[in-house]
């Protein structure tokens, strides 16, 4: 049964923000494989509290993981898809058993501050290349090859994306170095958090953050992902490679100052 409690409450702020926050993730997911998604939430919490804007917005999250892993089927890398899932579905356990107790400020800056650095010296090593590329490239694939990184910042992306849905930003920091084609890129993103939000729903229906309304508000909003996954994927085809991750590290370091600047710990 329908219920436009939430709606009614602000109903232009919430289809303004809503149709935003929408068409971000959407735009997002399907072009660049999620992280300015992250930029949801924080346009959700200008009409919602923090427990509305979460339950709203995690079916939008899931239709838009639908249709970038039905785009992408076939261009998801298998052994990382199950390596980041896996590694995010333990974070989202630690991120439900302390649901109540993170400090979501403190979260958000170490998160913001670990996206800044690791696209700044992305954009460091363009203007300043290594002095010998054989070396350097030889030890980034000796520590790709490390369980523990991809644990490290998969279990962070676990949860960062239970607590605030910002998963996508350490994701981001683990995936880029791994230097995948844009399609292979997006496709492996897409089908990681499809499978993670998915085992997130079960969480949210045990701590009661569903309800008939937020489930309404998020229909109301939800006509709008075709659209932005249709942007997404129009901008992902007409770029390439390098284009690609230029701009996909110039998002991670916008985030990340954002994150940084707007989490109020000191």
């Amino acid at each position: 049964m329908l219920d436009f409690t939430i709606i009614s409450a602000a109903p232009i702020g919430f289809l303004v923000f809503g149709i935003l926050a929408t068409l971000l993730v959407a735009i997002s997911k399907a072009g660049f494989g999620g992280a300015m998604g992250s930029l949801s939430l924080p346009l959700m919490l200008l009409v919602l509290s923090p427990g509305l804007a979460l339950s709203v917005l995690l079916p939008v999250f899931l239709l838009c993981d639908f249709y970038v892993g039905w785009k992408y089927y076939r261009r998801a890398v298998r052994r990382i898809v199950i390596v980041m899932t896996l590694a995010a579905c333990l974070g989202q356990v630690l991120g439900w058993l302390l649901y109540k107790q993170i400090n979501a400020e403190i979260l958000m800056f170490i998160i913001g501050a670990l996206a800044v650095f690791t696209a700044g010296r992305y954009f460091w090593r363009l203007y300043r290349p290594a002095a010998n590329t054989g070396l350097a490239r030889a030890a980034m694939r000796h520590l790709r090859r490390r369980l523990d990184r991809a644990v490290g910042w998969m279990g962070l992306a676990g949860i960062a994306s239970f607590v605030s849905l910002t998963g996508g930003i350490p994701s981001q920091i683990y995936l880029l170095p791994l230097n995948l084609p844009r399609a292979y890129y997006v496709g492996t993103m897409g089908w990681s958090f499809l499978l993670v939000n998915l085992a997130k729903l079960p969480f949210f229906i045990e701590l009661e953050l569903f309800n008939a309304a937020s489930l309404t508000a998020s229909l109301a909003i939800a006509g709008f992902v075709p659209i932005g996954v249709a942007l997404g994927l129009w901008l992902n085809r007409t770029m390439n490679d390098a284009w690609f991750y230029h701009i996909s590290h110039g998002f991670l370091l916008l985030l990340g100052a954002k994150l940084t600047l707007q989490a109020s710990i000191f």
